[in-house]
């Protein structure tokens, strides 16, 4: 088995969810709010003045954005509504399900086959799993995976990791047994296969995590697995289907926000 942490070309992930609103992180912002927030976001950055919560005083690089697209499992709708103001923008054709067009997109850039490639897109309150046609939507039991911010002390965070590495597993797990897995994941992946802090219960630069899911789902040494952040994912169907040469924003929308950056294509590196 080979797993990798796969980068799709043209996309560059960036990291939002901390971005400074009012004084206050994106990720506390209460939900009804958020809309505008992400929008307030999206205008801080293309003019520059963005500043994340981890590290204020290093503002994020201007970004170009000519459009915007919006997918996922929140609110789609009121995102792009809150967004008109600033910069077109639309929600993706299939919001809910655009990792399965950007897992297609990423296999058949790897060479692999569509037909027998495993799809999985975590999002922070139900995995989407696409696989030989059909689609299954696999809900996450907060009883069994609590949020990370309550499962600090050790008594709980040692077996709500063991929990989610079970469910993330479960849902590589089918049969037959697939060529290739698409896998992605609701927060920062460095190319070490470490992940960082998201709404799951595991540690920030848990190295051991994508590891154990993986031997624990019992894939074989034939499967290839690519390992991505799931705003990536989504970024690599839109520009699978892109039609324009300007730079498009993609945030995915749903407990948390993701989010991908396609540069222009005269600005594409190599």
């Amino acid at each position: 088995m080979t797993v990798v942490r796969h980068r799709p070309a043209g996309v560059e992930p960036l990291e939002l969810w901390d971005v400074v609103v009012d004084g206050v992180p994106l990720y506390l912002v209460p939900e009804g709010q958020q809309p505008t927030a992400i929008a307030e976001v999206v205008r801080q950055l293309m003019a520059g003045t963005a500043r994340r919560h981890r590290t204020p005083a290093d503002p994020l690089p201007r970004r170009g954005v000519d459009s915007v697209v919006v997918a996922g499992g929140g609110a789609v709708v009121d995102v792009v509504n809150a967004l008109a103001a600033i910069v077109p923008a639309s929600a993706a054709s299939d919001p809910v399900w655009s990792g399965e067009r950007g897992g297609h997109a990423v296999v058949r850039a790897d060479g692999g086959d569509v037909d027998t490639c495993l799809v999985v897109d975590v999002g922070q309150t139900s995995i989407k799993r696409s696989w030989r046609g059909q689609r299954h939507r696999l809900p996450r039991d907060l009883q069994r995976i609590p949020l990370e911010v309550d499962a600090r002390a050790p008594a709980v965070r040692v077996p709500a990791r063991q929990e989610t590495v079970v469910f993330l597993a479960g849902a590589l797990t089918v049969t037959p047994t697939p060529t290739s897995v698409v896998l992605a994941l609701p927060c920062e992946i460095d190319d070490r296969l470490r992940v960082a802090g998201c709404s799951y219960p595991w540690d920030d630069d848990d190295d051991g995590l994508i590891p154990a899911l993986v031997s624990t789902a019992g894939l074989g040494h034939e499967v290839r697995v690519l390992v991505l952040n799931d705003a990536e994912l989504a970024a690599a169907g839109v520009a699978d289907a892109r039609t324009s040469d300007g730079a498009i924003l993609v945030l995915t929308v749903g407990l948390g926000l993701g989010a991908a950056w396609l540069p222009r294509r005269a600005e594409q590196r190599g």
